[in-house]
């Protein structure tokens, strides 16, 4: 049987005591948040697409309150996205585990690739369907995710999805008990070791 594998971070910034503002982001800072953003959204496409749901009102529904990225009736989804191979996402324990209700990690695998898209041209389509994606709050919702990212990446990297994965948390949690001691655990998990839900057998919304 295959073991997951994961490496648990300790450590935690230290935040200036004398520093009243928030610093630039670096430029890996702003790389992870783009592909982050690209990932959700593609997400958003690709349910729609393929499966005929619109997530769009249910993306950051509580703005910087929310806890996961999507949460809908039946469920929620928090969207990990990767730019190579690598199956390892860093997991904040108390944000999946510690959650009431039926919750699914995400991989959402992207390719950076000349022929693919900008981050620019996958909100422009979005933005302008008529079909979905229409509401006041997801329009608001991509203006606060944009200043985080650097606008000429946003405009000049171009990627293509490879593929999104769905996992159970029931199925994924390495830590079945947490000692009391233990606050803010956050690891580095392996996903590959596990087997992926089938989305279309997920009931997002009330029948």
């Amino acid at each position: 049987v295959d073991t997951p594998r994961f490496s648990i971070s300790s450590s935690s910034p230290m935040k200036s005591l004398g520093s009243s503002t928030t610093p630039a982001p670096t430029k890996a800072q702003n790389y992870k948040n783009l592909i982050g953003l690209m990932g959700e959204l593609l997400f958003i496409e690709f349910m729609y697409n393929e499966h005929g749901v619109d997530l769009s009102p249910f993306w950051h529904s509580e703005g910087s309150a929310s806890k996961l990225d999507f949460v809908c009736p039946r469920v929620s989804f928090e969207v990990k996205t990767t730019a190579n191979d690598s199956m390892c996402f860093t997991i904040k324990h108390n944000q999946l585990f510690d959650t009431s209700g039926e919750v699914y990690l995400v991989a959402a695998s992207i390719n950076e690739d000349n022929a693919g898209r900008t981050l620019d041209s996958v909100i422009s389509s979005l933005l302008e369907n008529t079909e979905y994606c229409n509401s006041l709050q997801f329009a608001e919702n991509i203006e606060k995710e944009k200043r985080r990212i650097s606008p000429v990446e946003m405009k000049t990297k171009r990627f293509s999805l490879k593929r999104i994965n769905a996992y159970n948390t029931k199925d994924t949690n390495p830590f079945v008990v947490i000692p009391d001691c233990v606050e803010d655990l956050s690891y580095r998990l392996n996903l590959l070791p596990f087997l992926c839900t089938d989305i279309s057998n997920i009931t997002i919304l009330p029948k």
